[in-house]
């Protein structure tokens, strides 16, 4: 339900704040503005933010300029892909929220937003498996290869009594 007001809400609020801004400004500097910041969401759109660069390829195939990309480079690219969108779209509350989604500090945020937001609605099962699915039986321990002369020589270790 509050879906579906706040699609029916925005478009009003846009229109109400175009007209305030247009009567302050003017409406050429209004065109020019709204003209402008469409022409950038395009922009950004076609240079990397509809591209999730995983795995050494972006969404189209096509290789990327990084072959090991960072745990947030998609967290990255989906903000930059909805600055895009929303830079695109006219309207001036669409504008400001696309130009504070490129905004580091305010993306930073809202993924600690969103992370805490899933703990609580999932509880801990949330979290990502860094290694991939769980895996029963598997246990992660380093070795030491011993010269068979020097482990002779030693004392046994007590692991092998009975």
């Amino acid at each position: 339900m509050r879906l579906i007001v706040l699609l029916l809400a925005w478009p009003l609020a846009e229109i109400v704040v175009l007209i305030l801004v247009g009567g302050w400004i003017g409406t050429l500097p209004t065109l020019a503005v709204i003209l402008g910041t469409g022409i950038w969401g395009l922009w950004l759109f076609r240079n990397g933010g509809a591209s999730f660069r995983l795995g050494g390829l972006d969404a189209f195939g096509r290789p990327s300029n990084r072959a090991d990309p960072g745990p947030g480079d998609a967290v990255q690219t989906m903000f930059r892909f909805l600055a895009a969108i929303l830079l695109f779209l006219p309207g001036f509350l669409g504008d400001a929220i696309g130009l504070l989604l490129l905004v580091r500090p305010v993306q930073r945020g809202l993924t600690g937003l969103m992370g805490a937001a899933l703990l609580a609605r999932f509880g801990g099962q949330a979290r990502a498996n860094p290694i991939g699915p769980k895996s029963e039986g598997v246990i992660d321990a380093t070795y030491e290869v011993l010269d068979p002369g020097e482990a002779t020589s030693k004392a046994p270790s007590g692991w092998t009594r009975h």
